[in-house]
């Protein structure tokens, strides 16, 4: 990753993966057009998050969505496992 990126994450303790987007792809599929804009696409690749903002309480309004998402790959994953 760029350095300016993990400059970024560390002190926020960034524990789901961050991309950057140099070819500018993500940025034109989702209309991005302010920084910071975060975006959370589900299991089943829909929206569940599309803040173009930053966010104040990232754990509150993050907690929810994920909880629901890593309870339905826990899901997913216990209905592959023999």
């Amino acid at each position: 990753r760029m350095p300016v990126v993990d400059r970024f994450t560390r002190p926020h303790d960034a524990r789901l993966p961050v991309g950057v987007d140099e070819s500018g792809t993500v940025t034109r599929a989702f209309e991005i057009a302010s920084f910071p804009t975060t975006v959370v696409v589900g299991l089943d690749g829909r929206v569940r998050l599309y803040q173009p903002t930053e966010i104040p309480n990232p754990e509150i309004a993050l907690d929810t969505i994920l909880d629901g998402e890593f309870d339905a790959l826990a899901r997913a994953d216990r209905m592959r496992t023999p």
